[in-house]
């Protein structure tokens, strides 16, 4: 299954893959969590939907790929090193490999891939790490109650 987001057309999705591969996938709109639940293993871009995976103990990797002046003016002028994946900097180590630019390589991703769900010890080492979320995000308190509280203090 690939999951994409409501503004990627399928048939770019579809365009990418080989010919062989075509049938192989089932392209997901609007359904994201439904196969985050019932997903081995993610292959990930965005910030965002590394946190929403990992609060489903989702093991993943992450991949960036912009264009050049992106990845220049990243490089220069945030002058920030790894991890990027918002999971990563929740969690304060790289739990999932991030791929970016030219490390974005199709063979070196797949042996991540390959070797974090071959490996049973590591892929629970990764469960167990991504289960530390939860704690991380989850306050005890109503998010709404609480940005409620702030706004009311400028009132």
């Amino acid at each position: 299954m690939i999951p994409v987001a409501p503004t990627i057309k399928e048939r770019d999705i579809i365009s990418m893959l080989e010919p062989k591969a075509k049938n192989l996938f089932e392209i997901v709109k609007d359904r994201t969590y439904d196969v985050y639940s019932i997903a081995d293993y993610a292959l990930l871009a965005s910030g965002t939907a590394t946190v929403e995976a990992g609060l489903f103990e989702l093991p993943m990797t992450i991949v960036y790929k912009v264009s050049a002046v992106s990845a220049l003016l990243f490089k220069h002028v945030v002058r920030y090193k790894n991890p990027i994946g918002m999971v990563n900097l929740l969690l304060k180590k790289e739990i999932a490999k991030e791929f970016f630019q030219h490390d974005a390589n199709p063979v070196k991703i797949a042996d991540d891939i390959i070797n974090n769900l071959t490996d049973k010890k590591r892929y629970s080492e990764l469960k167990n790490e991504l289960k530390k979320l939860k704690d991380i995000l989850y306050t005890g308190e109503s998010p709404s109650n609480v940005a409620a509280q702030h706004v009311l203090k400028y009132l």
